[in-house]
């Protein structure tokens, strides 16, 4: 099932769409597709599991679930790749995202733009866009 969430982080509100929540013995699992080229656990970095983390928070915070396992199920080969954030994990993952908040009210970043820009939000007031 699809489900969309917001939440707070002290004064920051994210918004987002988990694609898929599984009941699984002991708690739930937590799915989010992809279609780029596969990857395997030791190949995952801090990069690419942050968003998994984020659903996790969000399970556990505003859904009221228990998250036991976060995966990647990448639709290329049907392959999965699994983990679970720890606690230490996750807290290092709200200082991340306040620290991120911060830089951007303070305009303290580098765009990027590519591809990606034909979906922004902000691209019709966004300098950088393509």
């Amino acid at each position: 099932m699809e489900r969309g969430f917001t939440i707070v982080l002290d004064d920051t509100v994210l918004r987002g769409r988990v694609d898929r929540i599984d009941q699984v013995d002991g708690g739930v699992e937590i799915i989010d597709y992809k279609t780029g080229k596969p990857k395997t656990l030791s190949s995952l970095t801090v990069q690419d599991k942050m968003q998994l983390m984020i659903y996790q928070l969000v399970a556990r915070e505003i859904f009221g679930l228990e998250p036991v396992r976060l995966t990647f199920h990448y639709l290329t080969d049907n392959t999965r790749v699994s983990f679970l954030a720890k606690e230490a994990q996750l807290e290092k993952l709200r200082d991340t995202i306040r620290a991120q908040c911060g830089q951007i009210r303070a305009r303290l970043f580098d765009p990027t733009p590519g591809f990606h820009c034909e979906f922004c939000d902000f691209r019709d007031v966004c300098p950088y866009r393509q």
